[in-house]
């Protein structure tokens, strides 16, 4: 025999579902609410079955195409994932292979320079404290503009004179024995001329010179009787210093224009 259950709210109305079964004897007890239905039989017992009430087959056509979307969505995100992981790699590819380029064409200017070096190159002259920037003092300037500035070319020499220094440049002795005075420039690592003047705040710094559109630290030290500039070049500063030789006492002044007309004739050379 069989037997249709139906649950009712309280204003009468089916709540959108019906239970059929097959046997008399089946006790069913009939849990209702607002949206959901529940139907518990005895062990043994016939199972129910069920179906949606037609204004609820709308849940059967929604979740079908929302799990399709779900999965496009899915496939898309992890397509976006993995291009940008492939482009992250091109471009740390592209920028090592920068950096690997550089470095060559760095490597083969020192290289070249130090072939025109006017002494044998000691071995690592160019090292970690002073490859910042690729300009050579010892060949920035031809004999002709040393004799210019009063400089003796035939007197240069390497200003590190050991190998493995933390600098690199030349040294110079004036043209004329009367007036003897020398003159260095020297390249070191470096971060800027505000890091430079930390480090030696102990100096007697004066206010800056401008040559070339670009700024030049000077201090002078007027018992020593000598005169440093520092010009900023790459990542490294090259520094210029004047002194007095001999018995002559020039004045601090004298000595820091001898300075500063080197620097002047070499900035135009340094690699900004």
């Amino acid at each position: 025999m069989t037997r249709r259950v139906s649950s009712k709210g309280s204003s009468g109305r089916q709540r959108g579902f019906s239970v059929e079964t097959t046997s008399e004897s089946t006790a069913l007890r009939v849990l209702s609410c607002s949206s959901v239905c529940a139907v518990a039989w005895r062990a043994g017992a016939a199972r129910p079955s069920w179906r949606l009430s037609p204004h609820m087959e709308w849940l059967k056509a929604v979740r079908r195409p929302r799990s399709r979307i779900g999965k496009r969505m899915r496939a898309t995100v992890v397509e976006l994932r993995v291009s940008s992981i492939l482009v992250v790699i091109g471009l740390t590819a592209a920028l090592l292979n920068s950096c690997a380029g550089r470095e060559e064409t760095d490597r083969r200017a020192w290289s070249s320079r130090e072939a025109e070096l006017p002494f044998s190159a000691p071995s690592n002259r160019v090292n970690d404290r002073s490859d910042g920037t690729t300009y050579e003092p010892c060949v920035a300037l031809s004999s002709r503009e040393l004799l210019q500035l009063g400089i003796a070319p035939a007197s240069v020499k390497d200003a590190a004179g050991t190998p493995g220094q933390s600098m690199r440049g030349c040294e110079w002795l004036s043209a004329n024995p009367q007036d003897s005075w020398a003159v260095s420039q020297i390249v070191i690592n470096s971060s800027g001329l505000a890091d430079y003047k930390r480090k030696y705040r102990g100096d007697r710094w004066s206010s800056d010179e401008e040559l070339d559109g670009r700024p030049v630290g000077l201090t002078s030290n007027a018992e020593m009787e000598e005169c440093t500039t520092y010009v900023q070049s790459s990542n490294a500063g090259v520094v210029t210093v004047s002194s007095a030789q001999g018995r002559s006492h020039p004045p601090v002044d004298e000595i820091c224009q001898r300075a500063i007309e080197f620097t002047r004739a070499t900035i135009g050379r340094m690699p900004r």
